[in-house]
C-alpha cells in the first residue's frame, strides 16, 4: 500500500483534506473549504429533484466522490505528486444520512486503537482506494467524527492520556463529553450548547438583552450565570438574562457572558459525579469560558488540549486506521 495517505475530515459545514507521508508523518499538502456535507447534500437533492435515478446509492456516492476528486486535484497541484492510487480515508458526517453513504454505528465500548471501528471500502468514480469510517452510538446518543479525533489524540498525547479514567470535553455547536476508561470509550453525552446559545441570543426574546456578536468576555458575569444554572432551574436562570438588562445589572455585552455562563453551567452539571482527569479541546472562541468553568466547578485534574493538536487529531486518527489497513486488519 502507498506510503502516502489522503485524510478527509468531512464535517457538517466544513471539508478538509491533508496529504501526509506515513513514513515520517510529514504533511505534504493540505486543502480546505466550506463545502460541508450538509451543503453538498442540499446541492445533490436539488440536482436530482424530479428525476428518476436507477441506482440512487451509487449515483449519490459518485456525486460526493466527484467533490473529493476536485479537491485531490488541488493537492496534486500543491504537492507536484500524482495521487491517483493514494488511499483516501474519510471520517466525519460523510457516513451519515446526509453524507456519501450511510453506515451503521459502532457500539461502545469502543477501543481507541481503532480495532472496533467500522470501516467500509467504497468504490465509484474515483481512481483512489476510498475507505469510509463510521461513527459510534450508545443506546441514547450518537457521534460521527469525534471517535476518529479521539483515536488521534491517543496517539498525539500519549503522556497525557495515560490516566485510567478520563473525560474528554469537545465544545462546539453540539458539545461532546466522552468518557474513556483504559483506552476505550465507555460512554458519552451530547449537549446542544453552541446551538442553544445561537438560538437564544439571536432568535428569542433574549436577543434584545445581549450583544450577540460581541467578543468581549466578562468573567464575573459568566460566573454569575454559571452558578445560577447550577442553583436553580435553567429555565428560570435564562429569564434572568432578561431581568439583568431590565434592572441594568449587566450591559448587553456583559449579559452575553452571563448567558454563556448559564448554558455552559447547565452543561457542566454532567461533571458533578466525575472524579477522573478532564481534557478540554476548547477553541480560542470559548477558551476563556471553559477554563473558568473548570475552575468554578472545582475540578482538580484537568488539561486544556492545544488548538494545533486538535487541528491534527482527526488526521492522526485516520493514520491509525491506515496503519491497520496496511497490516490487513480490515478488509
Amino acid at each position: 500500500m502507498s506510503r502516502y495517505l489522503i485524510g478527509c475530515d468531512w464535517g457538517t459545514t466544513g471539508f478538509r483534506l491533508r496529504l501526509t507521508d506515513s513514513d515520517n508523518g510529514a504533511v505534504v499538502a493540505a486543502y480546505q473549504d466550506q463545502n460541508g456535507v450538509a451543503g453538498v447534500n442540499r446541492d445533490y437533492l436539488k440536482l436530482i429533484e424530479n428525476q428518476s435515478i436507477e441506482d440512487p446509492i451509487t449515483h449519490r456516492r459518485n456525486y460526493f466522490l466527484n467533490r473529493i476528486q476536485s479537491a485531490i486535484s488541488q493537492l496534486e497541484q500543491r504537492s507536484a505528486l500524482k495521487l491517483s492510487q493514494v488511499p483516501v480515508i474519510i471520517s466525519g458526517m460523510a457516513s451519515s444520512t446526509i453524507g456519501m453513504e450511510l453506515l451503521d454505528y459502532a457500539s461502545i465500548p469502543f477501543s481507541l486503537d481503532g480495532s472496533d471501528a467500522i470501516i467500509k471500502a467504497v468504490s465509484g468514480d474515483l481512481d483512489n482506494p476510498v475507505y469510509l469510517i463510521s461513527g459510534v452510538a450508545t443506546s441514547s446518543d450518537v457521534m460521527r467524527g469525534e471517535e476518529t479525533q479521539l483515536m488521534g489524540l491517543y496517539q498525539l498525547l500519549k503522556d497525557q492520556t495515560s490516566a485510567p479514567d478520563q473525560l474528554f470535553i469537545l465544545p462546539g455547536t453540539h458539545s461532546k463529553h466522552i468518557q474513556v476508561c483504559d483506552g476505550k470509550i465507555i460512554d458519552f453525552k451530547t449537549y446542544l450548547t453552541g446551538e442553544l446559545f445561537e438560538i437564544l441570543s439571536k432568535f428569542s426574546v433574549l436577543q434584545y438583552s445581549v450583544e450577540a456578536d460581541s467578543t468581549l468576555f466578562n468573567a464575573d458575569a459568566f460566573e454569575s450565570g454559571f452558578r445560577d444554572a447550577q442553583a436553580v432551574s435553567i429555565l428560570n436562570a435564562l429569564f434572568h438574562v432578561r431581568t439583568n438588562q431590565l434592572f441594568q445589572k449587566f450591559s448587553l455585552e456583559d449579559n452575553r457572558s452571563y448567558l454563556s455562563g448559564v448554558i455552559i453551567g447547565n452543561e457542566f452539571l454532567g461533571l458533578r459525579n466525575f472524579s477522573g482527569r478532564v481534557l478540554i479541546a476548547a477553541t480560542p472562541a470559548v477558551h476563556n469560558q471553559y477554563n473558568l468553568a473548570m475552575e468554578i466547578s472545582g475540578q482538580k485534574d484537568w488539561i486544556v488540549i492545544d488548538t494545533d493538536v486538535m487541528e491534527s487529531s482527526a488526521f492522526a486518527g485516520q493514520s491509525v486506521v491506515f496503519n491497520l489497513l496496511r497490516q490487513g486488519n480490515f478488509s
